[in-house]
């Protein structure tokens, strides 16, 4: 069912509609007044006649008209009656804004199952439950409990929290940033992120989208419909949910290393989103795609009147690796003959403290002519003779003709206020460097530095139950069944003496199954040369980990070569997803990985590991052999699809030929 009808509908029937506008429903009624909502506004409430000067209605039942949308803000009690009812009436869709569903909990879940129940029984589209409503100022409509309303614009905004919602669009009014659709998704018990922002593609109104996502209904496709849409039209997507404490059940290293949120930002950068980690960072890029900017050159010039404040441009520039262009020799000639002696008229550009509005406008006006040049800094600090008004006009003017970015970056309090208005109808203001550059590395920020492949996408079913790590000779037994190599080893039981016919030298490893990091965690042990040094090793574990310690496994040791890690992980948001990198000990701390998402074929593999920055890896390993294995993973992750975390690390890989030196595999057992 197209979505055009929700966003510009004829009719709208109010239930649970209020005389108080101190309450959701009253709300509502107000809002769709004072936007000016051009169509018909039917409150239902059983207990009022008028309701705001419009004749009230019993029930949605007693409407004289088949209303293009209901919105419902009714106790979550009585929803699924009300529903019912709508969908008796035929209404296409119902935004419900009444909370107590799935977000409190066993009852509000089973809530929200039987208000899929009955919109599948109707055919009517649900956006909710628990969330703000929706706003089309193209279409005059407010059919939200928001106390602010923005101006009409082409920015549209699709959230998960209707709370970050209503911050939204008070920031867009401060900063004079037109909007279009915003979309309060709630629950998701219907419309859902990617249906919204699918129809936000067809929008004509829609220059640019922002999203504020806390869950993914289905990675793989929201990936599809961002590589689609972002083809026209620029996305700003921030994801919640990417602190260390929602990675606490990880139990590997590709677990740790393929996080959810990770995963799902390579994959979207690498679908032309802009990604983001912050919400200033999310509001800052939507008003500068708002103006038309597009994705500028990394290569930065900075002017500035104040000394200090450039060498901090210059420091934030280099930890994000935005290099200063290189200006031609006709611009800082012409600069040269032009500014005072003592200006310095390299990149950074230093005018001095005493520069007037004649100097800022030379200056950008050569530095914008200048081929090498991309973005500009333009760094202002409120000296006594700066003219930081006529600054800002300068900036502001010059903005409309050049393609080229401007950041202006107006440093301090009262005395640059003004400026900063002049500047923030037409632009984007700044208050401090930094944040003008981490700006602009979010939206220079490469594809191509996003080390993903994505494949076909693979969304198994997991069994429901409880993680297990499975005992070592049974991980060997699934990894010789799909003919991966792995070193053979013989295990120690606690207490149990050293078998004999060992041959030395001999690793040492001890079964510790709170233990992922053996190697700096003291549970593995290289180079035992003597049965004596094994026996002093077997008594050194027992002390090191006691009742913990389920044995010991001893290896011949392998020949040198490159470590490294391969490895599996189910992700909640994009399913299958292998790795390939830099391995044994420094795993996580060198994190030179490739991902590639979906089921890899060998071609696929060969262009996961061609993702590694360490390039010299590459030319010392056999690529053909180690993408093989990658390979006959994934037959193994399709054979057995309860195993949900799987590493070989390390993998040592030698010019011809490779073999596991060490694994791990987790299931889900139900």
């Amino acid at each position: 069912m197209m979505l055009s009808q929700l966003f510009y509908p004829r009719t709208i029937a109010v239930i649970g509609a209020s005389r108080s506008q101190k309450k959701i429903g009253g709300a509502v009624i107000r809002n769709l007044l004072k936007s000016g909502f051009r169509g018909s506004i039917y409150p239902v409430n059983p207990s009022a006649r008028i309701i705001q000067g419009i004749r009230c209605y019993p029930s949605i039942l007693a409407v004289p008209v088949r209303c293009s949308v209901a919105i419902i803000a009714v106790p979550a009690s009585l929803v699924a009656q009300v529903l019912t009812e709508a969908g008796k009436k035929r209404i296409p869709f119902a935004v419900i804004i009444s909370a107590g569903f799935g977000e409190i909990g066993a009852l509000g879940t089973a809530r929200d199952v039987t208000l899929r129940v009955i919109s599948r029984r109707y055919g009517i589209r649900i956006v909710g439950p628990n969330c703000l409503g929706i706003i089309n100022t193209h279409a005059r409509l407010n059919a939200s409990f928001s106390a602010s309303y923005p101006d009409r614009g082409s920015v549209s905004f699709i959230s998960q929290s209707g709370a970050l919602m209503v911050s939204m669009i008070d920031w867009a009014l401060r900063r004079q940033m037109g909007m279009g659709t915003l979309i309060s998704l709630g629950n998701e018990s219907g419309v859902t992120e990617i249906e919204a922002l699918s129809y936000l593609a067809h929008d004509r109104e829609t220059k640019v989208i922002g999203m504020y996502l806390e869950k993914v209904t289905n990675g793989p496709d929201l990936i599809r419909v961002i590589r689609k849409v972002s083809r026209t039209k620029p996305i700003v997507l921030i994801k919640a949910g990417a602190s260390a404490a929602g990675q606490k059940a990880i139990t590997s290293h590709t677990g740790s290393l393929a996080g959810s949120v990770a995963i799902l930002q390579a994959a979207a950068l690498r679908a032309g989103a802009t990604y983001v980690k912050s919400l200033e960072d999310l509001f800052y890029l939507l008003k500068l795609y708002s103006l038309g900017r597009t994705r500028p050159r990394r290569n930065l010039t900075i002017i500035s009147n104040a000394g200090g404040p450039s060498i901090v441009t210059v420091d934030a520039a280099s930890l994000a690796r935005i290099p200063l262009s290189q200006l031609s020799p006709a611009t800082r000639t012409l600069l040269r003959n032009k500014l005072p002696a003592e200006s310095s008229v390299q990149n950074p550009i230093d005018l001095l403290g005493d520069a007037d509005a004649g100097s800022f406008k030379l200056a950008l006006d050569a530095v914008l002519r200048d081929k090498n040049v991309g973005p500009v800094a333009l760094i202002v600090t409120p000296q006594t003779m700066t003219p930081v008004n006529d600054i800002a006009r300068i900036a502001i003017s010059r903005q409309k003709r050049t393609h080229k970015i401007i950041l202006p970056c107006f440093i301090g309090g009262r005395s640059v206020s003004r400026a900063k208005s002049i500047v923030n109808k037409d632009g984007c203001y700044f208050d401090f460097p930094n944040d003008a550059i981490r700006i602009l590395d979010a939206m220079t920020r490469s594809s191509r530095d996003e080390r993903i492949v994505i494949g076909k996408p693979v969304l198994r079913k997991i069994p429901v139950g409880t993680k297990i790590q499975l005992p070592y000779h049974i991980v060997e037994r699934n990894l010789h069944s799909v003919s991966i190599p792995i070193i053979k080893s013989n295990f120690i039981a606690p207490r149990q003496s050293t078998p004999k016919g060992l041959r030395f030298p001999l690793a040492a490893k001890a079964v510790v199954r709170s233990v992922v990091h053996k190697r700096s965690s003291g549970a593995v042990i290289l180079d035992i040369a003597s049965r004596g040094q094994l026996n002093d090793t077997l008594r050194r574990f027992s002390h090191m980990f006691a009742r913990k310690l389920e044995g010991v496994y001893v290896q011949p040791m392998a020949k040198p070569g490159t470590e490294l890690i391969l490895g599996y992980v189910h992700d909640a948001l994009m399913g299958d997803v292998y790795i390939a990198g830099i391995g044994g000990s420094f795993t996580e701390d060198v994190h030179d990985i490739g991902f590639y998402v979906g089921k890899p074929d060998l071609r696929g593999a060969k262009a996961m590991l061609a993702q590694l920055r360490h390039t010299s890896i590459i030319t010392s390993i056999d690529v053909p052999f180690v993408a093989h294995q990658i390979v006959r993973l994934s037959r193994l992750i399709h054979r057995h699809p309860e195993i949900i975390e799987l590493d070989l690390n390390p993998f040592i890989a030698y010019r011809r030929g490779g073999i596991a030196v060490d694994a791990r595999i987790v299931t889900m057992q139900a």
